[in-house]
C-alpha cells in the first residue's frame, strides 16, 4: 500500500475503520481502454475506496507510454497526449505553429494529425512525465524569432 494516503475518516459514512486493499481501476483514451490494479483503502462500512494520489498519477503515466508507445493518433488520444504534455489547444497550436482550431479539429477527428505532430506531442508528453523540459523549450525557441546576435558567439567547450 502506498503510504502517501491514510484517510482517518471514511468521506462517505464517517466510518473510521479502513482497510489496505486494491481494485481494478480502468481508463479509456478513444477506442482503447487501460486497466491496472492500484492500492486503496476501503471503508469496512460503506465500501467507499481511497486511491492515492500518486497510484493515479502512476497509472495516467502508464497510460500516456502505451499511448506513445503505439504511435496513438486519434482524436482522443491527442488530446491526452496534449493534456498530459501541459498544453492549452492554444499554447500546442503556437508550438506548432497552428491555430488552436486546428489542434480542435486533429482532437475531434475532423482531421489527422500530421506523423511529425504526432511525434513531437509524443516527445512532450513523455518528456514532461520525466519531468524534463528541453523539448518544450526547444519548441518555444523555434516558435519565437531568434535575437539577431551583435556580434560573435562564443562558446565555451568542455574539456
Amino acid at each position: 500500500m502506498d503510504n502517501t494516503l491514510k484517510v482517518a475518516r471514511c468521506v462517505q459514512c464517517g466510518g473510521t475503520s479502513l482497510r489496505d486493499d486494491t481494485r481494478e481501476d480502468t481508463l479509456t483514451v478513444g477506442a482503447r481502454t487501460f486497466t491496472a490494479r492500484l492500492p486503496m483503502q476501503v471503508c469496512a462500512t460503506c465500501g467507499e475506496g481511497y486511491i492515492p494520489g500518486p497510484s493515479v498519477e502512476a497509472f495516467e503515466g502508464a497510460v500516456t507510454r502505451a499511448l506513445v508507445d503505439v504511435g496513438a493518433s486519434d482524436g482522443a488520444s491527442i488530446r491526452w497526449l496534449r493534456k498530459a504534455a501541459g498544453l492549452s489547444a492554444a499554447a500546442l497550436g503556437g508550438l506548432l505553429d497552428v491555430r488552436a482550431e486546428t489542434v480542435s479539429r486533429w482532437e475531434n477527428d475532423a482531421t489527422p494529425a500530421p506523423r511529425a505532430t504526432v511525434y513531437a506531442l509524443g516527445t512532450l508528453a513523455l518528456a514532461a512525465l520525466h519531468g524534463q523540459t528541453s523539448p518544450l523549450a526547444r519548441l518555444r525557441a523555434l516558435a519565437e524569432p531568434p535575437p539577431t546576435p551583435s556580434g560573435p558567439v562564443v562558446l565555451a567547450l568542455a574539456g
